[in-house]
């Protein structure tokens, strides 16, 4: 595997982001073959490069979510929402985490937020039926 092993202060602010970027679509490309593992170790690489890439925390979750490492996955999520917490599929994926780990009412509060921050919107731009069928499902048992 080909790897940037110069000093990376000395790289230009979009030297970062192009590097950390390809790091990132690396560990996408190798979660979606199933090597969760590689796929992390990139998106390591990728914070470890430029800490700010807030969508990288939450691929490096969805990778963890898939090694069923819940609690690895709930903390990037978490830093996920704190940094940006106007999108709504943080949410929902965190809420998806909690509902397996049996934390019911955090995943109905991640759905709630969901739904309120879906309402109105096309569903291009992020409206996700998917989390009120999950909301409904858990809010029934």
């Amino acid at each position: 595997m080909i790897d940037y092993t110069g000093d990376i202060a000395a790289l230009q602010p979009y030297e970062k982001a192009t590097l950390s970027r390809t790091h990132r679509y690396r560990g996408v490309a190798l979660h979606q073959q199933g090597e969760f593992d590689l796929a992390i170790e990139e998106f390591n690489r990728a914070i470890e490069i430029m800490p700010e890439a807030v969508w990288t925390y939450f691929s490096r979750g969805l990778a963890y979510e898939a090694k069923d490492e819940l609690d690895m996955a709930l903390k990037d999520f978490n830093t996920t929402i704190q940094r940006r917490s106007d999108y709504t599929r943080p949410y929902r994926d965190r809420g998806r985490n909690y509902r397996r780990k049996g934390d019911y009412d955090k995943a109905i509060a991640d759905f709630n937020t969901v739904m309120k921050m879906s309402t109105g919107m096309k569903m291009s731009t992020g409206r996700c039926p998917e989390s009120t069928r999950m909301a409904q499902g858990v809010a029934a048992r």
